[in-house]
C-alpha cells in the first residue's frame, strides 16, 4: 500500500496525486478520448472544442486528468482550470495573452462556469486558434454551454464517457488490489 492516503478509491473526486500515482485505472475510453483530441489537433480546423460528458460518477474528471498528463508527456503545453478555482474572465484573457504557446486547455466541471464559459472559449480560440479546449460537464448541463450565441462560429464536439467494460473493470480491480 502507498503511504499517501486517498479518498479517490472510496468514490471522491480524483486529485492530481491519484493520477500521478496511477490510482486511476486505465480505461479504454482514455485512448478513445486521446484519439479524438489528436484528430482535432491534426485537422488544423480552428474554432472547435471538445466537451467530455457523462452522468455523475462515470469518470469524466479522471479521464480529463489522464488526458492532460498524456498531452504534457507528448510535449503539448497544457493548462488546467478547475471550477473550484476562482475564475475571473479578465485575468483569464490576460493569462491567454501571456501563454501564447499553450497547446491545450482543460476545464474541469465546466458547467459550473456556464455564465462565463462560452465567451471564455471564444476568447481563448480567438487568442490561439491552434489550441484545443477540452471541457468536462455532466450530460444534463451540456445545453447550458453549447446553446449560447456567444460561441458564434465555434463548434462543440461531444465525447460521452461510456459505461465500464470488462477490461475497465479488470483494470479497476487491479488498482484496488495494488492499493
Amino acid at each position: 500500500a502507498r503511504a499517501e492516503t486517498t479518498e479517490y478509491l472510496f468514490g471522491a473526486e480524483p486529485e492530481w496525486a491519484d493520477a500521478q500515482l496511477r490510482r486511476i485505472a486505465h480505461r479504454v475510453c482514455f485512448d478513445e478520448l486521446m484519439e479524438k483530441i489528436n484528430e482535432i489537433r491534426a485537422g488544423g480546423a480552428s474554432k472547435l472544442f471538445l466537451i467530455v460528458t457523462g452522468t455523475a460518477g462515470t469518470g469524466k474528471t479522471s479521464a480529463m486528468m489522464m488526458t492532460a498528463l498524456r498531452l504534457e508527456a507528448e510535449g503539448v503545453s497544457t493548462g488546467w482550470i478547475d471550477a473550484g478555482d476562482r475564475f475571473e474572465p479578465t485575468a483569464f484573457r490576460a493569462a491567454l495573452r501571456k501563454e501564447k504557446d499553450l497547446g491545450a486547455l482543460c476545464i474541469s466541471n465546466a458547467d459550473l462556469l456556464d455564465r462565463h464559459l462560452p465567451r471564455s472559449i471564444k476568447d481563448a480560440l480567438d487568442a490561439n486558434a491552434k489550441m484545443i479546449i477540452i471541457c468536462e460537464c455532466r450530460s444534463t448541463k451540456l445545453d447550458r454551454i453549447v446553446a449560447r450565441e456567444e460561441l458564434a462560429d465555434i463548434s462543440p464536439i461531444e465525447y460521452t464517457i461510456p459505461y465500464l467494460g470488462d477490461s475497465d473493470i479488470d483494470a479497476i480491480l487491479d488498482v484496488l488490489e495494488k492499493e
